[in-house]
């Protein structure tokens, strides 16, 4: 997952990290607008929470170093 304002930099970092082997080809590009959570923290980490787990249950971002 990757996070932050600006989206073509998050695009491009998501691809060049696919294209290097760092991640897999079909690890999803998540993204959301922080504004849409500023009144709800809960919201948001409720967010970060699944995206956590959808990482961590299909094994994605794993890569050998």
């Amino acid at each position: 997952m990757i996070v932050g304002q600006k989206t073509l930099f998050a695009h491009m970092m998501y691809n060049y990290a696919r294209s290097i082997g760092r991640i897999k080809e079909d690890a999803p590009f998540i993204d959301f607008n922080c504004a849409d959570y500023f009144n709800n923290p809960q919201l948001l980490i409720g967010r970060l929470k699944s995206n956590v787990q959808l990482v961590c249950a299909q094994g994605f971002g794993q890569y050998e170093s």
